[in-house]
């Protein structure tokens, strides 16, 4: 009478999951709970109709294969986002759109909205099931093998029925694939392979005037004080390398690196405006919104020289681009413009300094025309480069330590990518 009264419940629920049955049946298992008999058949039951269910999860979660042909499992996978795809506001596709939970199905056939197809018994670990697949096929997306997953954790992946509804048994299996992998993932990054840590180093040389040096030797360059239409994409590439080789940006491990990253420069029309427009909204929006009269005064504006529209860019490889994505190069390149206009008039009001300075070989009459202009000259160049320093020293600075102490301490992949 019992099976026929599970039979029936699950026969007539036309869109029955795989999921929807597990809960169906753990549900009548807590529903029995003065009929020991009972509670024990349909506990049976439950462990053999998981057995398949769990099996998916085993190599999901210790090989990072979604072996699914019946689209039974938790997690669904979009072939057509590739690992070098990217979501429209420039973060990283094959992270946040590959693999995805599969969503609840109604009595009527429609998906639930803000509702998943996961066994209420794994509902609390479904995150960490999610990430710890994906950690797995990130790893082997960069050629390298997948650790094995040690036999205790394979044997703890099982629903055990005679351990009762309570055991938490494959839920500390799980927590042990999630570390295991995160870990791995993480070793990975700051491997020979990813160096992670390296590259950073090298975004702070060449976006955030480190040294310094390097915009100074950019600004020494006549060609880049001339109009944008007179400079050829090449001799703007041959510019930058020689500003490169001839300052500490040289010391970088990353400037000769072919095929894995490679700094640029390009001529971009946006104003500083917009880029902060695009780094912090939907960069497609951003663009869109470049027509409107947010922007007239930049349209209508011409740009006279080729430090007007310098931005330095950098080309970067998987597994990197999963961690720093082109909103975040978008933020590099922010900060690079606001320092490079500060220094360019640190530089230009200290030209103009030395020359009032020759104004004192004149005659006490002359100098006292010279005077309110001596003032004014000192007064901006003292603000100004006050404000180069706090931005570079009091600011950056801090920030940068904070960022480096917390990527020190990260356990996981997800934290890697919050406090980039």
């Amino acid at each position: 009478e019992l099976l026929a009264t599970i039979a029936g419940e699950a026969s007539d629920t036309t869109s029955q999951t795989s999921a929807g049955l597990l809960n169906l049946l753990a549900a009548k298992q807590r529903a029995l709970a003065g009929d020991r008999p009972g509670q024990l058949l349909v506990g049976q039951l439950l462990e053999a109709a998981a057995e398949p269910y769990f099996g998916i999860l085993r190599q999901w979660m210790c090989r990072g294969l979604l072996d699914d042909p019946y689209h039974e499992f938790m997690i669904k996978e979009d072939r057509d986002v590739g690992r070098d795809s990217v979501t429209p506001d420039g973060q990283p596709a094959y992270w946040t759109s590959r693999y995805r939970f599969r969503g609840a199905v109604t009595s009527s056939g429609s998906s639930a909205a803000g509702e998943f197809d996961v066994p209420e018994f794994l509902a609390s670990s479904k995150e960490a099931i999610l990430v710890t697949g994906k950690y797995l096929n990130v790893i082997r997306l960069c050629g390298q093998p997948v650790p094995p997953c040690p036999q205790s954790t394979l044997d703890k992946l099982k629903y055990n029925a005679a351990a009762g509804p309570g055991s938490q048994t494959f839920l500390t299996g799980i927590q042990e694939a999630l570390t295991a992998a995160a870990g791995s993932l993480l070793s990975l990054m700051a491997g020979p392979q990813g160096r992670l840590l390296s590259w950073l180093h090298s975004l702070k040389h060449f976006f955030l005037m480190d040294q310094g040096d390097m915009l100074v030797h950019l600004l020494e360059q006549p060609e880049l004080h001339g109009t944008p239409s007179g400079l050829p994409a090449h001799r703007l590439q041959s510019l930058l390398d020689s500003a490169l080789r001839s300052s500490s940006v040289a010391a970088s491990p990353h400037v000769d690196v072919v095929g894995e990253g490679v700094l640029g420069a390009v001529m971009d029309k946006r104003s500083i405006l917009q880029l902060v427009m695009a780094a912090t909204h939907n960069m497609e929006t951003a663009a869109g919104q470049a027509d409107g009269p947010l922007f007239d005064r930049d349209k209508k504006s011409s740009f006279s020289s080729c430090l007007e529209m310098l931005l330095l860019t950098v080309k970067l490889s998987w597994p990197l681009t999963l961690v720093v994505s082109k909103r975040q190069l978008l933020h590099y390149q922010v900060i690079f413009k606001h320092l490079l206009s500060l220094k360019w008039a640190e530089r230009d009001l200290g030209q103009l300094w030395q020359v009032i300075r020759s104004t004192k070989r004149l005659d006490k009459e002359d100098q006292a025309r010279f005077r309110s202009w001596h003032l004014l000259c000192s007064q901006l160049l003292y603000v100004v480069s006050e404000v180069l320093r706090f931005t570079t020293i009091d600011v950056l600075e801090p920030l940068w330590g904070d960022m480096e102490g917390q990527l020190g301490r990260a356990v996981n992949m997800d934290e890697v990518c919050l406090h980039l």
